[in-house]
Order: structure tokens, then sequence, then C-alpha cells
């Protein structure tokens, strides 16, 4: 199970008390006394030390007791993360900036992020921008009165690329960098490219598409030797590709690298660059560019699929069979398209009505294509056509491979549907036909009967295929629709940010939102502006094609604009906007047991979101009213029932029987008194298996919280029953 952390982030200047070391040397026991920390592992002890005096709950919602300074000089300008992470007690940890322990300003802190061997005492982690040269404070103190022992601070600080595992992330486009300051990591492979460089620098990268992409750095002032390599760890790589000198650069004597090499789609590959000669340090830029056609004739070759029921042409008389077996049927020449999963609920795909040929097809997960998962199969699903079933995760990618019963050829489409329930899914039926410019805008008036959550879209645009696009969700706070305010700045508010890569402009890319947007019962205006990478691909308004709806008439989409110059430019009407969302039900479940105040005068209580479709995987708990950086877990049990204040707590456990905790992720954090978890169905590690058809969960939150006097306490929020479909 994962552990989920919260950073609280704040600006809160606190005055610590000062007290000098008795015993000559810093001792950590007060922030003048302070520890020097150093870069890795720094042991510690809170065993014989004080409280310092020193609390800051605006940093993070825990004032502690016995504590422990240090110092820490960056080595490095970057993010780096700082943890307590296996000491064998409950931490409270920050990370602060001053001129002195008089004036100390938060950077970040944090209560529970990582839990010890113990099971019950939670660690302390936080991921921090640190400037090298500076100092910095660290605070380490204990959750409770009887939270002291020993412990390791550990700092991590950024990667630089000197070394195979100090790997810095590479993404598609352009990654500059300096070897100025690097060194010779002792790397060297002369067999996968004749020369065996000196210093040199380490990329990782995990490419969005599979196909042959080219690497390369042309236009460094450097002469470069390049590899391309694969393995499990640093420890074992295989060269795939390497090249010494393919371009040269505008000095004419220095030659840079380039090469291209067929790579799978989520898989992780680091890039070796190193210098010719000892001289050869400077900048440059290492330019991936992502493959931006495929054949789909093999496995590493898929053809991107649409997913709207758009047809997928199919044709594989010029195409080769893959001559990998199959579950359903034997089958000769094969096409090889890549799905995303765009629905929650998963994706049908069918040959049904597509073509008059007798086909086989099949799913696989998204992976090597000498090591493939299978996930579905099928021969004959409609007469002699093909239907089958993926289900993931909003964002999952699939293999998908259509050929003739045993051999011969396929000639028709293939098509793509977001699955069940189908009334949770609303796109536009018409293709895109008219484009706007790179940055503009969309206006759409979207309705909804009732309370419902998108965590995800999916919107056309005018670019390559391998294009990283991103948009705002944008709501007209001023009126319920967007007519009459497209050039108004004042009217809107953003709501929501997106990102993905493009696939293209005759297919709707998915975009996953930074996080779900809710929907109350009402009109809104939405706007869509996108952050570059490419222009939206409207539909031609018509009259017919500017209204569709859901089928349980939940939601409608009416009308359109385009706009260049987001609020400012010339609206254009009709631009219908092109692309579709599938939405989640809000509050599935029934309330019970009503909860006891906590320390914010408030009762917390339970409400959900996602679907009760068992194996859908979409259902999300919330709580709310909790206590600002309260940290807990949800139990979940069949039955319901009262306990009062179990163990002491100012709560009452409203569950019966066998209990389970844990559900989902084991531990969840919060600072501004709400937490929502993604749940799934697998039950809690003390349970087996998962939930099932017909059955009711009950579910609560445990949660830590103060008593009248400031003492460590815990409380719990009301009961929360599901029936399960």
């Amino acid at each position: 199970m994962r552990l989920h952390s919260l950073l609280v982030f704040a600006a809160a200047t606190a005055t610590a008390a000062a007290a000098p070391n008795i015993n000559g040397g810093p001792s950590g026991d007060t922030c003048v006394d302070a520890l020097t920390a150093t870069t890795g592992g720094t042991a510690f002890d809170t065993s014989s030390l004080t409280d310092s005096g020193f609390h800051d709950a605006s940093c993070v919602g825990r004032d502690g007791f016995t504590d422990i300074w240090f110092t820490y000089t960056a080595v490095a300008s970057g993010d780096f993360t700082v943890d307590t992470c296996g000491a064998d007690f409950d931490t409270v940890l920050r990370v602060l900036e001053g001129p002195d322990c008089s004036t100390l300003t938060c950077l970040v802190g944090n209560d529970d992020a990582c839990a010890t061997s113990t099971g019950t005492n939670f660690a302390s982690s936080v991921d921090v921008p640190l400037t090298a040269g500076a100092t910095y404070f660290i605070h380490v103190e204990g959750w409770s009165s009887s939270a002291i022992g020993a412990g390791t601070l550990t700092i991590t600080p950024p990667p630089t690329g000197d070394t195979c595992a100090e790997a810095l992330p590479a993404g598609a486009g352009a990654n500059p960098f300096d070897t100025t300051t690097l060194t010779d990591s002792g790397f060297h492979d002369g067999s996968c490219v004749g020369r065996d460089g000196f210093t040199d620098i380490w990329f990782s990268y995990q490419p969005v598409l599979t196909g042959t992409h080219t690497v390369d750095t042309c236009g460094a002032d450097i002469d470069t030797v390049l590899r391309v390599l694969e393995g499990p760890d640093c420890s074992t790589l295989t060269c795939l590709v390497g090249n010494d000198d393919a371009c040269a650069t505008s000095v004419g004597t220095n030659f840079a690298s380039s090469v291209d090499v067929p790579l799978i789609a989520g898989t992780t590959y680091l890039i070796h660059i190193e210098g010719w000669s000892s001289s050869a340090i400077g900048a440059g830029t290492l330019t991936i560019t992502e493959p931006s056609t495929a054949t789909g004739d093999t496995c590493a070759d898929p053809v991107v699929m649409d997913s709207f029921g758009a047809p997928n042409f199919i044709n594989t008389a010029t195409l080769t069979a893959s001559g990998l077996p199959t579950n359903c049927g034997t089958m000769g020449k094969d096409k090889w398209f890549a799905l995303t999963q765009f629905s929650p609920f998963g994706t049908v795909v069918t040959t049904c009505g597509g073509t008059s040929n007798d086909t086989v097809m099949e799913a696989y997960e998204f992976g090597p294509c000498g090591s493939l998962v299978q996930v579905a199969c099928n021969d004959d699903s409609c007469g002699l056509q093909s239907l089958l079933r993926v289900n993931g995760q909003f964002g999952d990618v699939f293999l998908i491979r259509v050929g003739a019963f045993g051999g011969g050829e396929v000639n028709g489409n293939v098509f793509a549907f977001p699955q069940g329930p189908p009334d949770y899914c609303l796109g536009n039926p018409s293709a895109p036909n008219n484009s706007g410019s790179v940055g503009g805008a969309v206006f759409v008036d979207v309705t909804v009967t009732q309370p419902v959550q998108v965590s995800g879209y999916a919107s056309h645009f005018n670019s390559a295929a391998g294009t990283p696009v991103g948009q705002t969700v944008y709501v007209n706070t001023l009126g319920a629709t967007y007519q009459g305010f497209e050039q108004d700045p004042s009217a809107w508010a953003p709501i929501g940010t997106s990102s993905s890569i493009s696939v293209g402009f005759d297919f709707a890319t998915p975009m996953r939102l930074d996080q779900p947007i809710l929907l109350p019962a009402g009109t809104f205006g939405i706007c869509l502006v996108n952050d570059g990478g490419g222009a939206h691909a409207y539909t031609n308004g018509t009259g017919s094609n500017e209204t569709w709806t859901s089928v349980d008439g939940v939601i409608s989409f009416t009308g359109g604009a385009g706009q260049n110059t987001p609020f400012t430019g010339t609206p254009f009407s009709p631009r219908v906007w092109n692309g579709g969302f599938c939405y989640d039900q809000v509050n599935i479940g029934t309330n019970y047991c009503a909860a006891n105040a906590n320390s914010t005068g408030s009762s917390a209580s339970m409400s959900a979101t996602g679907s009760v479709v068992v194996g859908l995987d979409t259902l999300v708990l919330q709580t709310d009213n909790l206590p600002a950086g309260s940290v807990g877990y949800y139990l979940a049990s069949m039955d319901q029932g009262f306990t009062a204040n179990p163990g002491g707590s100012a709560g009452n456990l409203c569950l019966g029987g066998t209990v389970g905790r844990g559900m989902g992720d084991q531990v969840y954090s919060t600072g501004s008194g709400t937490i929502v978890a993604p749940m799934g169905l697998d039950l809690p590690f003390n349970l087996t298996g998962r939930v099932a058809v017909n059955e009711t969960w009950n579910f609560q939150l445990w949660f830590r919280d103060t008593d009248n006097t400031g003492g460590p306490s815990s409380n719990f929020s009301d009961g929360y029953s599901i029936l399960f479909q």
C-alpha cells in the first residue's frame, strides 16, 4: 500500500528559544546549538534532549515536544528530499530559513509521510527547493511527549547527471545541458560506438510513443559521443545504438552526434553523452524527436486509436504477420493499435459493423514487445467479427492487435467506444473540420441536472502526434453562459489544468486534470484555453450539431465559439468544441452514525464520488471538517456497529464485525481539513479479496486530533454506507 504525503507550504515567522550548550559542543537541543547535517544520512538521538520551545503550527499542523536542530548548507540548487524515514519514533519535520534563530521562515513542513517498521510510528518527509551555498535550519520534533529516540536525518540532493545513478530526466524536445562542472563517470563502451570519451553526462528518458526516435546533440559547442542504453539498473546496461560524429556544429570542427533508435512507450532508457577528448566540455542541447507517423505493422509501431467510436482503418494487405500466438484462434497478417483509455469505466473495441472479414482481436498491456501481457482476446462475437473489453485506469495504454482468422487479410474498420455505464459518457459525435490559433480559446455551455465530478476529458488538437499539449479550464463567474462574456477577462476564473500528448488532428487526445472538477446542478459557461503545443480542432456549427445530451439526460453541451486570443480577441461563432468526457456520480452512499465534534468544533463528515460498479476502481472517499494537518486512515466493514470512545478516543467507532484497517492507501494527511482518497476496491490488509457485486460496505475515517488541553487524542468521522453493483 502506498503512503500519501502532504507538504504544507507556508511563509510563517516564529521565534526560537535560545539556550547555551553547557557541554561545550553543539548538541542540537536548541536552534543556536544546531548540529551540522551532511548530504546523505546524519544519525541522531533525542533521548537526552528537551523541548526547545519552538513551535510553528502554520508550517505543519502539529506542535510537538522534544526536538533536535540541524543546519545544512546546500551542495547544489534544485529540489532536495529531507526525511526521517526509519526513525523509531513519530516525528514532525520542518525546513526553515532565516538570517539567524531569532527570525525563521518556514519553507515546508510535514507530520506523517512514511511509516517505520513498527507500523504505528510515522516519520516525516519533504521535498524542498534549496539554493547552492545557502544554509538552512532543519527542525525535528516528536509528535507526543513519548516520541523520543533514535533516527537518521537523510538529505538527498537533486540529480546532477554526473553518474548513471544521478541521471537527469529528459523529455521530448530540447534538454539543455552543461558538462563544465562534471567529471568522468567511468562508463565506457567501445563496442557500442568506437570511442571511449572523457567528461560525461547522463539522462533518463521514458517515451510516450512507441516507434523510431531521433536522439541528437546537434548544435552543441563540444565534440560529443552519444549512446542510448537500456537495462534493469545502472549495473547492467545494454547499448541499443551509439554515434560519434553525425552533425557538425556551426564552428565547423566540433562534431556532435545523432542516432535513430526504436523505443517502446513507457520503458525507461538511459542516454549517455561524453566528450570526445579531455577538452570537450561545455554546453549543449540533447534533442529528442518522437515519431510522428506509424504503420501499425509491428508491436513497436502501433497506430494511435481513436476511442470515441470513430472508424480506425484496417488494411492488412500491405502488412506482415507478427507470428505471435493467440489464445482464441490463429491470425495471419495483423495490424497494431495503441489505445489510451479515456473513460474511467474501460473501453469496448470491436470490428462489428466495420468489416465483412472473419477477424480475431487481442489486447495487451503496453510494454516491451518481447514480453507482452495479454488482457483480452476474442474471435467471434457478432457473426464472424470480434468484440473485446479492456479495463484499466484513466490514461492507461493498451496494445490492440487485429487480424484475419486463420490467415488471409482484413479490410475495414475497428471501433473503440467508452465502456459503460454508457449513460455516464458524452462526446461530440461530429468530426473536427476547422482549426483555431495556437494558444487560443474555445467556449461551450455545460448543463448538468445533478452534481457530477470530472477527472479527465478529451479534446481535439491541430498538432502532430507526439506534441505536448495542455489546457486551462475556466468557468464564467458572472453568468450562467459564456455568451456575451467572450471578451470580458473579469468574468473568468481558472478551475483546473490538464496536460497530455497530442494523438493528432483526427483523434481526440485524452486530457488528465490536475485535480477533479466538481460541477453542481446548473448551467456553466466553460472556456478551454490552450497552453501552447497546438490549436483547437473545432467542428463548424450547423445548428443540428450545436447541442448534444447524454443518454441519461444528466449533462448536455450547447453552442460554441472560438477565439484566437483568449478573452480579448474577436469570437468566431459557431465553433463547436470537439471533445467529450465521462463523469462520476456524486454522493453515491448514505451517511449514518453522527460523529462527535473534534478540535475544530465541527464533526468530520464523509461523502463519495466515482462509481459503485465493481471492477471499475473509481471510488473516491472524501472526509471534510477535519483539523488542519490531521493524519488518518480509512476503516471498512460489512457490518455497522457502535463502540463509544474505543481506546480512549474522543470519537465513536461506527463499524462492527470484522473491521479492516487501511482501506485504500494506508495513511492520508491534510493541511486544509479535507482528505480526498482514491480507494479502489481491494480490501484492507487484514481482510482478503475485493469488494463484490451486491455487497454493502461501511466506511469510517480514524484521525489524530488534540484534546481540550492540546494533548494528543484521536477521533472518528461519521459512517458511510455503499451498496456496490
